[in-house]
Parts: C-alpha cells; structure tokens; sequence
C-alpha cells in the first residue's frame, strides 16, 4: 500500500502534487482552509541576506524579497507563507484568464504576483505602490517571478487629483501601514500623487480593482469617477470607521453605483452588508468590501 506524506491532503496526491514542490493555486482555491494552510506552511522557506532583506518562498510557489525590520507583514510570510488566506482564496476564485486589473497599495507585491499569474498573458496588472522603501522590491519581485512584462509599477500615491509635493508618513517597522499625510505636514517622503482616471487612459478596460490605501480610500474613488462610470469594474475596497473619514457617507455614495455591498469574511462566505453596518460595527477593525461590478463573475 501506498502511504501518502503526512502533510498531504488527498487533494494533493490526487493531483500527484510532489512533496516539497510548488503548490498549484488551484489546490489553494479548493483545499479546505485548515489542509491550504498546512500545505503552504510545509512548502515555506525564509534566509536572511545581507542587504537587510529576507528572501522567503510565499504560497508554496512565489519567491520574495521582504523588508526585515518589517514587524507587520513579513513575520507572517516568513512564518506562514501567506497573508490574509480569505482574500487569497477570493482572488483565486474571482480572476481569470485576460482580464485587467489593480493593485492599489501594492506593498512588495503579494497580491500583485497572484494576480499577473491568473491574469495570464493576455491580461495585465497595474500595482501601484507610493513607499520608496518597499517599491523596489515590489520590482524586484516581479522581475524575479517572470511577471514583470505584464504588471506596470505606479510608483506613486493615488488620489482626488493630480497633485505634487505630498508628504507620505511611513511607521517604523510597518511599511506597509505607509498613509498619505495632511496637506500642511512636514516629514515624511515626498510623493507624486495622480488619480486611477488618469493613469488608466489608454486602457482597453479594468475588470477589478483592490484598493488598500490607509485612509485615502475616499479620494481614490474620487479619482477614479471616470473609470467607475466607463468600466464599472469589481471593487475590492479595504474601509476602516476609524481613519478620520465617514465611512459610511463613503459607501453610500459607492452603493448608488453598486446596489449590493459585501463583506469578505475570515471563513469565505460574502454577506451582504449595509453602510451602517461597516461604519458602526467592528470600530477599528479593518473591512474588506466586495462590489461586484460588470459582467457578473463566473461561479
């Protein structure tokens, strides 16, 4: 009798994935969470270099290099190999083959290497990421995963306008938690600030775009009115109540466009949820919202 590995879900030897090897993502999607997690956590491998970053093996297949005085997301990829499964596996079930999409907040390019894979060649993906710090190796990582031919790096904060001489506050060992600061601030990075409208021109289309900005959600969508109007693509859109913007206004105003708002859970399931539920329930925790845009996505 055969003895399956002991970390080997029956997926895997059905699949005759072998042990140690890159995980397909569509054992990722399928897998009970609890089996893609121990699947992923067996393929995971980290070493320390000597420029001050980690190279680290993520989902079972991606090499990247991480920022080692991060405290936020790199302890997670160097000790779990991935970061918020749920919205991994959301991913995984809602892109396709040619579409276009972006990745707004790109940090080192976790989601921007998920998705210029299940785009494919014919699709592309703009990652747009306004950290100095992280943006090379957002580059960097793309290069080395052969996708740098179909994602364009925006180095670059998304807003209501086009707008030079921005200020961008980056916290000491969260990088990734990099916000625009107020207008009269002093410190900080300058930045480069256009809005999704512009950038875009020339785009045959957007199908989806994820949008994880630290608190300029509000005036990203304000810069992105035409692409929402000529597209209306699927929006992935990270809110938090308490981030110094009415969260609530905000996606009233994104529900005349998307009547059915939803929230993707920790255990993959989408309810449908109202304005007044993200803005006054789980204060301080962040929400992953989901309007399904045009056409309707596969089931």
């Amino acid at each position: 009798m055969r003895l399956l590995p002991p970390f080997a879900s029956w997926r895997e030897h059905l699949f005759g994935v072998p042990a140690g090897g890159p995980l397909p993502l569509h054992l990722i999607r399928h897998m009970r969470p609890d089996r893609a997690k121990h699947a992923i956590r067996a393929r995971c491998q980290a070493t320390g270099l000597a420029d001050g970053t980690v190279l680290c093996r993520v989902l079972g297949r991606y090499k990247m290099y991480l920022p080692a005085e991060d405290r936020t997301l790199t302890p997670h990829l160097i000790l779990d190999g991935y970061w918020e499964l749920w919205l991994t596996r959301f991913f995984l079930r809602t892109l396709r083959v040619g579409m276009h999409v972006a990745d707004v907040g790109a940090n080192v390019g976790y989601y921007s290497l998920l998705m210029a894979e299940m785009v494919g060649e014919a699709g592309q993906v703009l990652a747009v990421e306004p950290n100095p710090a992280v943006a090379p190796l957002l580059r960097a990582n793309l290069l080395m995963g052969g996708f740098a031919a179909r994602v364009a790096v925006e180095e670059a904060a998304l807003g209501a306008a086009a707008e030079d001489g921005r200020r961008l506050a980056v916290p000491g060992g969260a990088p990734m938690n990099a916000a625009l600061m107020p207008r009269a601030a002093e410190g900080g990075h300058a930045v480069r600030v256009t809005t999704l409208d512009a950038r875009l021109e020339g785009w045959p289309r957007l199908d989806l775009v994820k949008i994880d900005a630290e608190g300029a959600e509000a005036e990203i969508l304000q810069g992105m009115q035409a692409v929402l109007a000529r597209w209306r693509p699927h929006l992935v859109i990270e809110i938090n109540a308490a981030r110094g913007y009415d969260a609530a206004a905000l996606l009233r105003r994104l529900a005349e466009r998307y009547p059915v708002l939803r929230s993707i859970e920790h255990d993959d399931t989408l309810p449908v949820v109202t304005p007044e539920d993200v803005a006054g329930r789980r204060i301080g925790s962040d929400w992953l919202i989901f309007a399904a845009g045009d056409p309707p996505l596969p089931r």
